[in-house]
């Protein structure tokens, strides 16, 4: 009898084990989920479609290249000049101003090589004044995402080249 409920005991033990790692993963796939909300939206301006399809972006930023895309939508103009939390120092960052136009894009240190200056001043300086100008400066950040994607895609892509010996 005292052997049964030493193996009773030691099962319950061992389910209460469980249980509580299993506890403990829902939380921190929740508040992983928290963390990883696409876009700090304070205007309320993107629709839930919108809010979706950058998500779909984050998302595939985070598996495929290991780095978080950080979004920020205002009212009100960023700093000048504006530096990123420590924290966010390796990720992309999207600052936007729909009123005053006013566009802020930052690039971790290794894919500022991979992406290269041309490119990443033209995400800066050009790509959302017609976007702005119609005022569908949502569309304007999902066409920055997918052409960085396209653009990260390409540069972390193998090389298909048949190497040969000199």
């Amino acid at each position: 009898m005292q052997r049964f409920f030493r193996i009773l005991i030691i099962g319950l033990l061992f389910c209460a084990v469980i249980w509580g790692f299993w506890m403990n993963n829902e939380r921190q796939m929740e508040r992983l989920r928290k963390e990883s909300i696409p876009a700090l939206d304070s205007t309320g301006l993107l629709r839930e479609e919108e809010q979706q399809r950058l998500a779909q972006y984050v998302e595939r930023f985070r598996k495929n290249y290991g780095l978080a895309i950080v979004i920020s939508i205002r009212d009100q103009p960023f700093p000048s000049p504006f530096l990123l939390p420590d924290e966010r120092a390796g990720s992309f960052f999207f600052g936007l101003c729909p009123p005053d136009q006013q566009v802020l894009f930052e690039v971790p240190p290794l894919a500022e090589h991979l992406l290269g200056q041309p490119f990443i001043s033209y995400l800066r300086h050009e790509h959302f004044r017609p976007y702005f100008a119609r005022g569908n400066w949502p569309e304007g950040l999902a066409s920055a995402l997918s052409m960085l994607a396209e653009r990260m895609d390409k540069a972390v892509a193998p090389d298909n080249r048949k190497h040969t010996e000199p």
